[in-house]
């Protein structure tokens, strides 16, 4: 009872040749850690023993699977990049409009302490704004 894939023909000979079929049926030996994208030698000569531009067609899909995953990584760098120069820019904005408006209200005659506690928290961000809600609960209790 032979096994693998049916010919044209309809029968299931395949492959024709003895020693093509004693490498395909062996398969290529198991590897834990391989340093290199590229299957090792022993394993390339099985791949030659089964079809002869078998290794080619590999190696061919080898690279262009490699390029498409550098071509990826250089794809989420470069977004991350571009999020986080957009964060630095936006605290820039809030940090600015912030202290503009802590100007303002102090001009309007909002007390000086809530001017401050606004640029602080403005400038500062969220850790900012839990220290002085610290601050400011030890005042009050």
């Amino acid at each position: 009872m032979a096994s693998g894939p049916e010919e044209p023909d309809g029968s299931t000979d395949w492959p024709r040749n003895e020693a093509t079929r004693r490498a395909a049926n062996s398969g290529p030996p198991s590897s834990d850690f391989m340093p290199s994208p590229y299957p090792p030698a022993d394993v390339l000569a099985t791949y030659v023993a089964i079809e002869p531009d078998l290794v080619a067609r590999v190696l061919e899909r080898i690279d262009a699977e490699t390029d498409h995953r550098r071509r990826i990584e250089l794809k989420l760098v470069a977004r991350n990049e571009c999020r986080l120069d957009l964060a630095q820019i936006m605290a820039f904005v809030v940090a600015l409009s912030g202290t503009v408006g802590a100007l303002v209200a102090g001009y309007l005659g909002v007390p000086s302490a809530v001017c401050i506690a606004a640029i602080v928290f403005c400038i500062g961000g969220p850790n900012a704004a839990t220290v002085l809600a610290r601050v400011l609960d030890r005042r009050q209790g």
